[in-house]
């Protein structure tokens, strides 16, 4: 069976680095999909097998590497949340040179014939601009302090399974460096919502 990991990050990606007005639903949905995919390539055996015999080690893990630069794309998303709902959140971790909060799109120079990704570059991007939501439970609709709540208790939960996923990648890829910056901008964000 052919794995189809890589298809699916290229299509996060471009669907990441395109969206620059969503409203709350719009981001739950696309960070449904980015764990959701997360899922596929930590149960994708060509993804995460170390020493899979007819690829190589760059290959091999090239779909779990990507995994980060999708988590990165999706910070600037919530920080856009946080920023439309006014939560306080500031934080600008540099990894390996590279500015994380105005860089969120990244592009494929090359991708070769067994779906892997070579030589990734970071590109500007336009910022995001979350809209407000009315949120209902039933007929009841949440706002004010109770909407306040909502979202910070929803972009935390979505912080920490991001930093899971990292955590997850960590253990397959040990390249570190990225892996760590963006697990403890992760765990910044979280702390700034308000959510441990």
């Amino acid at each position: 069976m052919t794995c189809h990991c890589p298809l699916e990050s290229i299509n996060l990606l471009s669907d990441l680095g395109r969206l620059t007005v969503l409203d709350l639903a719009a981001v739950l949905n696309l960070l449904n999909r980015v764990h959701l995919h997360g899922a596929s390539v930590f149960s994708c055996a060509e993804c995460t097998e170390k020493k899979a015999k007819s690829m190589t080690a760059a290959s091999t893990q090239s779909a779990v590497h990507t995994l980060c630069a999708i988590v990165e794309a999706c910070l600037p998303l919530l920080e856009g949340v946080c920023t439309t709902y006014n939560i306080n959140v500031s934080v600008n971790v540099n990894v390996h040179n590279i500015n994380l909060t105005n860089r969120m799109e990244m592009s494929m120079n090359r991708i070769d014939m067994n779906g892997t990704f070579d030589d990734m570059i970071f590109v500007d991007s336009l910022p995001t601009l979350v809209l407000q939501s009315k949120a209902r439970l039933g007929q009841l609709e949440i706002e004010g302090g109770e909407m306040l709540l909502l979202v910070r208790i929803v972009v935390g939960r979505n912080l920490l399974l991001l930093a899971e996923m990292l955590e997850r990648v960590r253990k397959i890829d040990t390249r570190g460096g990225e892996v760590e910056g963006l697990i403890r901008r992760c765990v910044l964000m979280m702390e700034g919502v308000g959510y441990s």
